[in-house]
């Protein structure tokens, strides 16, 4: 048995873990319904043979500190939110702070509150980015410097995941989001609606634009000082592209509804009316994937309808089209990284034994 960390946004405390022949799993908590796996991929002594490396005066000092990205400076810090809830961002906090993010490498992600607890249930918005570290040293003062900052901002990340696979560098997944939000009144709502629509839903707010531009300005003095391999912006996943303003608006009014039957006519009514209140153009961009859907009966006796693991939608999950921009619950079984088994790399390009 030994001792895994577990963080609550505030401190660290322990917890048991068990030991397999291959790797170590640490649990991270910030709230109930928020967990990710953090695997630490390490052979035992055994099998594994240390390859003999150059001295340096610093072992936790990345060769290549002196390599340099031209990236556009970083925004200036908006001011400390006072308070909660905390309003939902809005087209000028996108084009100021947001949009900054994107280049360095953070998206927006919608993830289901409760991990396939309902069928019906919506997802939520968060920041999200991956940050690539020199070794463990590196990677473990990053993590507690982090948690200087949540400290100081009274603020923390939804969930966030270390993945140190052997032969590759450790790698923090980060998602951000503020669990006490407050959406815009929509003026065409339903005053008669059972149950009412909640303002109180999770979503991105200027509270997380501080808290990521905070942790980004971390993230650039680990690089200066040699403890980064990579500058942001190098790499950006595709389903980053940058969205406009109409169409992450959607996506936020969309998977916030609370009635969790709603025939897509509707919804998209719903949609235009907000778009058209905000005084936003570019209607147009509203997305109308959704298949109009009937209301089941409470007492259903036929099969249970076929659902995607990913994206919630009425297909198989080897049909979806969109399921890399949901992260699967666990990590692939094949290869122990974030993402679903079926797109892993090692199916495609069978290693031959």
């Amino acid at each position: 048995m030994i001792s895994a960390l577990r963080f609550t946004g505030r401190s660290f405390s322990s917890a048991t873990a068990r030991r397999s022949p291959h790797a170590l799993l640490f649990t991270c908590h910030t709230e109930p319904n928020a967990h990710l796996a953090i695997l630490f991929n390490s052979q035992s002594s055994h099998t594994h043979q240390p390859v003999a490396q150059k001295h340096r005066p610093d072992e936790n000092v990345s060769e290549n500190a002196s390599e340099n990205v031209n990236l556009p400076p970083l925004p200036e810090l908006p001011p400390p939110v006072q308070g909660w809830p905390t309003f939902w961002i809005h087209s000028k906090d996108a084009q100021e702070y947001l949009y900054p993010l994107y280049f360095r490498g953070w998206g927006v992600r919608f993830l289901p509150r409760k991990y396939y607890a309902s069928h019906s249930d919506r997802y939520t918005a968060h920041l999200t980015t991956d940050f690539t570290l020199c070794n463990y040293n590196c990677a473990s003062k990053f993590i507690k410097d982090l948690n200087s900052i949540c400290e100081t901002e009274k603020h923390h990340p939804s969930s966030f995941s270390l993945l140190n696979a052997a032969g590759q560098r450790p790698v923090l997944s980060l998602y951000v989001q503020t669990h006490t939000a407050l959406r815009p009144r929509w003026n065409e709502e339903d005053p008669s609606a059972d149950p009412p629509l909640s303002r109180r839903v999770p979503g991105i707010t200027r509270r997380d634009l501080r808290f990521a531009l905070l942790v980004e300005r971390l993230y650039d003095s680990y690089h200066r000082s040699g403890k980064a391999l990579e500058m942001r912006g190098r790499k950006v996943k595709a389903y980053w592209e940058r969205p406009t303003w109409e169409h992450l608006l959607s996506r936020f009014i969309r998977n916030s509804l609370n009635d969790p039957i709603v025939k897509v006519e509707d919804e998209r009514e719903q949609l235009y009316q907000l778009l058209a209140a905000s005084g936003t153009s570019g209607a147009q961009h509203i997305d109308e994937e959704r298949k109009e859907t009937q209301e089941k009966p409470r007492r259903e006796t036929e099969k249970e309808p076929i659902q995607c693991h990913a994206c919630g939608g009425p297909h198989k999950i080897q049909d979806c089209s969109v399921r890399s921009q949901y992260p699967p619950p666990t990590l692939c079984y094949l290869c122990l990284e974030p993402h679903w088994w079926l797109d892993c790399p090692s199916r495609q390009n069978p290693t031959t034994p």
